[in-house]
């Protein structure tokens, strides 16, 4: 990794906590703990949600169509279950076309 690259990460990651800089000792990493990866994974789904509900609006018809039946396919090839149906599955009742 270029050490510019570098440089402007290390204030960024002050900012959120995840590092700090100790005088004379150099970088420390903060304590992970249950409570930063439930808030990580909290922040990852809803960038997800909004990334599905995104691609779905703007994707061509014929890349959604495409996605739609590999995903027929690989139900079909796993014995059909309805793990992907709207009732159990949150990501089926975001309004997709």
């Amino acid at each position: 990794m270029p050490l510019g690259a570098i440089r402007e990460l290390i204030p960024r990651l002050e900012a959120d906590g995840l590092i700090a800089t100790v005088p004379q000792r150099g970088m420390q990493i903060a304590h992970v703990d249950l409570n930063l990866i439930r808030n990580a994974f909290q922040l990852r789904l809803i960038l997800e949600r909004e990334a599905v509900v995104n691609f779905g609006r703007n994707a061509p018809q014929d890349e959604l169509d495409r996605l739609r039946q590999d995903h027929l396919a690989i139900r079909q090839e796993t014995g059909g279950d309805d793990a992907g149906s709207p009732a159990t599955c949150p990501v089926h009742g975001l309004g997709l076309p």
